[in-house]
């Protein structure tokens, strides 16, 4: 996916690369260009680590839904109909290869592995923010200088 996006970049400014060149490489979509801005919120993920940075942590959640999965669900639904395409007619010459083998089938593939490891890194950066948020007790009402103890109210004063 990188490939696509910086051989693309290098065409636009004549640049020629040969690595690149010699790969024949298919020319991106936009959601790919889209996708790439998802190394961002790793940034900011990697950055709230050390201090338990709460704010940063919810900034990378939020990055990384707009710019993880959005792009990713985009790109499932715009090559939805080439992959019914390359079912129904397998041998249809008009079915983009690279490598030998069907483009449709790689991107699905990245697809189904993007989502999971963007579902999971959300899911994992949630957790992340719940255990970091400040642990707030309360007093159970009419109770005043409550001591807790394993969950129960001993040592406290009712309060007429």
């Amino acid at each position: 996916m990188f490939f696509k996006v910086v051989e693309d970049i290098l065409d636009q400014f004549e640049i020629d690369w040969g690595p690149l060149e010699r790969m024949n490489v298919p020319t991106p979509h936009f959601w790919e260009y889209w996708w790439l801005f998802s190394l961002i919120p790793l940034i900011f993920a990697f950055l709230a680590m050390p201090r338990n940075n709460e704010k940063r942590m919810s900034q990378s959640y939020y990055g990384l839904f707009l710019f993880g999965l959005i792009p990713v669900a985009a790109g499932a639904g715009s090559m939805l109909p080439t992959l019914v395409d390359y079912v129904k007619n397998p041998q249809d010459e008009d079915v983009v290869l690279f490598l030998n083998f069907p483009l449709v089938v790689l991107e699905y593939a990245f697809f189904v592995v993007a989502f999971q490891i963007h579902a999971f890194a959300m899911y994992f950066e949630s957790q992340l923010i719940k255990s970091w948020q400040p642990i707030t007790t309360t007093r159970p009402a009419g109770v005043d200088d409550a001591v807790a103890v394993d969950g129960h109210v001993k040592n406290a004063k009712k309060v007429n």
